[in-house]
């Protein structure tokens, strides 16, 4: 036997780890699953006292939502131009306008109601400039006016507007340091004016909003950030905090504020990186309790399906947050209903009952999420699968059959068989445990070409992890290094408290890695923790991993040998963060380790990442199973990314580490 071992089971019903509701649930309305538009207004278009829908070139009108013209919007690359729709009385004639922030022209534009004449609306230029991806409405300079904050992408600007029948907009500069992907408005300092936020920093407001110069403060870096990056106070402490999603990649998080000796320090959290592409969250309060919840769903084809998990279900949830565990609490608004967020969602009361709905534009249609008592509806079903099911074979909520023939269908299939390794190794964790790591210091060591820090991290509530951190010695200042996680076997203890002579595998591994370049972390195994336990430990590794700022989180892998490899595809089965994966096989078996689910599926549920699996014979069953996984990894139109050489794996670690540092181009600091 070897050390990937998997057992033949028919799959029951399953329910996606998609949340609970929590009291309300959403009845999904399609309003025009033909529009592409990337964003919509809701406003009483014709003053009937109902409240109306305007996506792109129509506008619809309640309660029926008959389509009504607006405008002919250009189509620039492939895109339709209006990448926020933003209502705003422009010319103060009572009527409500449209403003909108566009990527493809450069521009701002108002569109103009018409008002009763219910003609074409006309379309102003208010002004171009540089790539602004979208924008929002805030009063930037305090005088009681909204002004229009966009999303410079190269450089940085708002603008406000001096309304009336011939309306003046005007263009105020900021530090280019605040411009690239995502930025927010709020006060970061306490002193009563609004500040911005940008992926990299924050600018302090000056007292003069116009004239004065904005104080660039680089204290925090958070990628490629959703637009608005919300500056928030979950917690209640009186300061503000930064709420934040990874807009074409995985992750939402919060970074809290705390005053440490009298200065301002910024702690990072996870809140839930199972999906991704949430490009626009939302602060609002849907359940209507009194306190404000994230919200979030997932874009569709921002790139055309170059993201990552662009092709997984399109997914949308409310995250509360809980004082008392000072965690977040994930509630199911939408699964796999081809509702897509967008650009510019919108939380109003759309059939006038009390609560908040939600309105949705995206290149997936146009969508009204009617909020209504969570008894109302129930939560999605995953289909059953036969155990001689082929993995191109997808099912339909009704359990019918057809085969993978698009990258859709693979999406669908492969949350399906991750919601089957969830339930038959156990489901893991759900967001309210991703607790504050707590990261603590045991003790530290240096070598000549990495730092050695044995740390202790919170896993979860109830559960403390040692682990061990090497971090590259020579590495430039502010230089972004790539990272692996460097899994044991379970109940192995590799590391010694002291450097000896006596390297064992994992340190060996880890230690080459950190030579060449790389962060390594390696946590803790404990044979009490069962399998579901151990992946949750590794996802929450590569959360700390991902705080750190010399942390490249766009290179970020995992490697085990032998029976630890079999856990190392598991984790990047379950977590897509992970882009490469390293595994070796051996002949040896761990108690345990047996798991409910056949190799090929967990390498096709890392399709379309980046695999080394160095495995025995070419004879030996696990070889020949490959051989679908590698059918998904051309389906994806990737094949090369499934390396899978077979014979002596002596050498593996050594091929591994190389393969690695092709895909990933590391500096290595000892050549230096």
């Amino acid at each position: 036997m070897t050390g990937f071992v998997f057992i033949l089971v028919a799959i029951v019903l399953l329910t996606p780890a998609s949340g609970q509701t929590n009291g309300i649930t959403f009845r999904r309305h399609v309003i025009n699953q033909q529009s592409e538009y990337s964003a919509a207004a809701v406003i009483d278009v014709n003053r009937d006292g109902q409240l109306d829908i305007v996506c792109g070139g129509l506008w619809y009108e309640a309660p029926t939502w008959n389509q009504h013209f607006v405008r002919e919007v250009e189509h620039i690359r492939g895109r339709f131009d209006g990448y926020s729709h933003l209502p705003l009385d422009v010319n103060q004639d009572d009527w409500t306008d449209v403003v909108t922030v566009n990527l493809r022209s450069h521009s701002i534009k108002w569109i103009q109601n018409p008002g009763s004449d219910s003609g074409a609306w006309k379309t102003h230029t208010a002004g171009h400039f540089d790539n602004m991806e979208t924008g929002r409405l805030i009063d930037v300079d305090r005088d009681g006016q909204i002004d229009v904050l966009p999303n410079g992408t190269q450089s940085a600007v708002w603008w406000s507007v001096e309304r009336g029948n011939h309306p003046r907009w005007s263009q105020h500069d900021l530090p280019n340091e605040v411009a690239g992907h995502g930025i927010g408005f709020g006060d970061i300092d306490g002193d009563g004016r609004g500040d911005i936020v940008g992926p990299e920093g924050w600018l302090k407001a000056p007292l003069n909003a116009r004239t004065d110069r904005w104080r660039w403060n680089p204290e925090f870096e958070l990628g490629s950030a959703s637009i608005p990056i919300l500056v928030v106070d979950p917690d209640d402490d009186g300061d503000n905090d930064v709420v934040w999603s990874i807009a074409h990649g995985f992750g939402l998080y919060w970074l809290e504020q705390v005053q440490v000796d009298g200065k301002r320090q910024w702690i990072h959290h996870t809140i839930d990186t199972s999906w991704s592409q949430c490009h626009a969250p939302l602060w609002v309060d849907l359940n209507g309790n009194g306190r404000m919840e994230l919200v979030a769903g997932k874009r569709y084809m921002a790139h055309e399906g170059r993201d990552a998990g662009a092709y997984d279900p399109l997914v949308a949830y409310r995250y509360e947050f809980s004082n008392t565990t000072r965690t977040w609490h994930r509630n199911l608004i939408s699964y796999d209903e081809q509702v897509g967020f967008g650009l510019d969602p919108k939380a109003e009361d759309l059939d006038g009952d009390g609560d908040l709905d939600l309105v949705v534009s995206g290149r997936s249609g146009l969508y009204w999420l009617e909020n209504i008592p969570a008894n109302s509806a129930g939560n999605p079903r995953v289909p059953d699968y036969d155990t001689d099911d082929p993995l191109l074979l997808v099912r339909n909520h009704a359990g019918l059959k057809k085969p993978v023939t698009s990258p859709f269908d693979w999406g669908r299939r492969r949350a399906h068989l991750v919601t089957q390794m969830q339930h038959q190794l156990g489901p893991l964790p759900p967001s309210s445990e991703r607790v504050g790591l707590d990261v603590q210091l045991v003790e530290k060591s240096t070598t000549e070409h990495y730092t050695r820090q044995s740390i202790t991290f919170r896993a979860s509530s109830q559960r403390r992890v040692d682990a061990d951190l090497l971090i590259p010695s020579h590495s430039s200042a502010g230089a972004k290094l790539p990272a692996v996680l460097c899994i044991r076997a379970v109940g192995t203890k590799d590391f010694e408290n002291k450097l000896t002579t006596q390297r064992s595998p994992v340190f060996q591994m880890a230690e080459d890695f950190a030579t060449r370049g790389y962060v390594c972390i390696v946590p803790a195994s404990d044979p009490t923790m069962d399998l579901a336990q151990v992946v949750w430990t590794n996802l929450r590794a590569i959360d700390l991993l991902e705080a750190m700022r010399s942390v490249d989180r766009n290179r970020i892998a995992c490697a085990g040998q032998g029976p630890a490899g079999q856990l190392a595809l598991l984790t990047a089965a379950l977590d897509q963060r992970l882009v490469a994966t390293i595994a070796s096989e051996t002949l040896t078996s761990v108690s345990g380790l047996a798991t409910p689910l056949r190799i090929e599926q967990i390498l096709a549920a890392i399709a379309p990442r980046a695999v080394y699996f160095h495995t025995l014979i070419a004879e030996h069953p696990t070889a020949k199973n490959i051989s679908q996984a590698k059918a998904v990894y051309q389906l994806r139109e990737v094949g090369e990314l499934l390396h899978t050489p077979q014979g002596d794996t002596t050498l593996a670690p050594q091929k591994g580490r190389e393969w690695l540092d092709q895909l990933f181009k590391p500096t290595d600091p000892g050549s230096s």
